[in-house]
């Protein structure tokens, strides 16, 4: 295991062990960049529709963390829910569009 690995492990155990917000930042922090991609790819350049997206994702990823059982690499877990949510809120949006009032 390299210092790398032992350390985002460190980290992704006080996350779930304490709720340590540190620790989930640092976790998450080097994967800014590729969710805000991500959710740009699913959701074009609606800001507001973004911004919604985002803050779902990562509400969704402070719970999930606590789940992630490792099975499977990271980022496919991380890109999973990033798709699963914006997917959820394009259906939301749409569905509030087409109910009559």
């Amino acid at each position: 295991m390299t210092n790398a690995e032992a350390t985002w492990d460190a980290q992704l155990a006080a996350w779930r062990d304490r709720g340590d917000r540190a620790a989930f930042e640092a976790l998450v922090r080097p994967w800014l960049p590729a969710i805000r991609r991500m959710i740009h790819m699913n959701v074009g350049r609606d800001a507001a529709l973004f911004e919604e997206v985002q803050e779902t994702v990562l509400i969704a990823l402070m719970s999930g963390l606590r789940s992630y059982r490792e099975e499977s690499a990271f980022s496919t877990f991380l890109f999973t829910l990033v798709k699963h949510k914006a997917i959820d809120e394009l259906r939301r949006r749409n569905r509030d569009k087409i109910r009559p009032e």
